[in-house]
C-alpha cells in the first residue's frame, strides 16, 4: 500500500478542454492574441537593441544609439499596450513598434510581422464594431416595429370608416419600354 496524496483537482480552471463560457468584449485582445504581442513585443525590444547598440558603442555612432533608444522604447511601449489588453490601443503600438528603420534582414522580417499583426488587429476591431452597430440597428428596429405594432392594436379605426384603402399607385412610376427583336 502506498500513501501517495492525490492532488486536489483545480476547481477554478477546470477540465482543459472545456470551451470558454465566458465571451470577451471586442475591444479585449484574446488570450491568443496577447501571447503572440508580448512575444513579438519581446523580440522587438531585443533585436532594436541587438541591431543597433554595436555601430552604436564601435563606432561611436549616436544615430544608432538613438535608433537603438527609439526601437527598445517603441518595443515596450507595444508592451504595455498588449499588457493592458485593448485591441485597438495594441494595434497602434504594434504598427509604431514596427516603424524604426532595421539594420539587418531580420528586422525587416520583424517589422513586418509587427505591421501584419497591427494590420490584424485593426480588422479584428473593424469587424467586431460593424457586428456590434449591426446587432444595435436590428434590436432598434424591433423595437420599432413592436411599438409600431402596438400602437395599431390600441388605436381605434377612424369614425365612419369600415372599408380599408387600397394602396394607390406611384405617381412617379415610368413603364418599362417596349424592346424590338433584333435578329
Amino acid at each position: 500500500m502506498t500513501d501517495e496524496i492525490e492532488p486536489a483537482p483545480d476547481v477554478e480552471s477546470g477540465p482543459a478542454d472545456a470551451p470558454q463560457t465566458e465571451t470577451l468584449p471586442p475591444s479585449q485582445l484574446t488570450a491568443k492574441e496577447r501571447q503572440i504581442g508580448l512575444v513579438l513585443a519581446g523580440l522587438a525590444a531585443v533585436s532594436g537593441v541587438a541591431q543597433w547598440l554595436p555601430d552604436a558603442i564601435g563606432k561611436s555612432d549616436t544615430h544608432a544609439l538613438a535608433l537603438a533608444a527609439v526601437s527598445f522604447g517603441l518595443a515596450i511601449v507595444f508592451g504595455l499596450a498588449v499588457w493592458n489588453g485593448r485591441r485597438l490601443i495594441a494595434a497602434f503600438g504594434a504598427v509604431l513598434a514596427g516603424l524604426p528603420t532595421p539594420h539587418f534582414v531580420v528586422g525587416t522580417a520583424l517589422n513586418a510581422l509587427m505591421l501584419a499583426y497591427g494590420a490584424y488587429l485593426m480588422i479584428r476591431y473593424s469587424n467586431a464594431a460593424g457586428k456590434r452597430a449591426a446587432e444595435q440597428r436590428q434590436a432598434k428596429g424591433a423595437a420599432r416595429r413592436a411599438g409600431r405594432g402596438a400602437r395599431t392594436k390600441d388605436a381605434a379605426p377612424p369614425a365612419g370608416s369600415t372599408k380599408t384603402a387600397a394602396p394607390s399607385a406611384n405617381k412617379r412610376y415610368t413603364p418599362p419600354k417596349k424592346t424590338t427583336k433584333r435578329r
